[in-house]
């Protein structure tokens, strides 16, 4: 509750804003509420959807149902939808209103993959030990299930002999330090 709370905050907060946006269930309550109070635009960001995600029962207990209806709400009503990956915008049709005959906001898929620019030498990527004519096997994320940890290290085995393996892997979500 404390967390449907905090989005009457924010929408309330979202009182000059000539639009709003929103990331996840978390705050997607915050948005939709704002767009209905002020009469701006909601634009959503959509990761992975919580009905696909039965394994958060277990995290947030009766909070699952509350969380599934509030981002259902959220991205049926929002002005835009941008899916942050073709599996979330394949999701997005499981909601009635993003099914392509009901469609009548704008969707938008991001598509992973962003130009960057090489920095430092080559001589400075091998000596941190990683050999650029090698292919490399990357995992950056946190260790959950729903990540797919556990079948990455099972197939690890699998890699090519010459792969050369980096992971970065963090226990949780990091959490912001509280304003005061």
């Amino acid at each position: 509750m404390a967390r449907l709370s905090a989005d009457l905050s924010m929408a309330n907060a979202a009182e000059n804003a000539d639009v709003v946006h929103s990331h996840t269930w978390y705050t997607g309550l915050a948005g939709h509420l704002a767009a209905l109070l002020y009469g701006v635009p909601h634009v959503l960001t959509a990761h992975s959807l919580e009905p696909m995600r039965p394994w958060k029962a277990e995290q947030l207990g009766g909070g699952y149902r509350i969380s599934s209806w509030v981002e259902r709400t959220a991205v049926e009503a929002a002005d835009a939808v941008i899916a942050v990956s073709s599996g979330s915008d394949d999701v997005l049709h499981t909601t009635r209103r993003w099914t392509p005959a009901g469609c009548n906001a704008q969707r938008h898929r991001h598509r992973r993959g962003y130009p960057v620019e090489p920095s430092g030498s080559e001589e400075s990527v091998l000596a941190e030990l990683v050999d650029p004519a090698r292919p490399i096997v990357a995992f950056v994320g946190r260790i959950t299930r729903q990540k797919g940890v556990a079948h990455l290290v099972a197939a690890a085995h699998r890699f090519a002999p010459r792969c050369s393996w980096c992971s970065a892997l963090r226990r949780r979500t990091p959490r912001r330090s509280p304003r005061r």
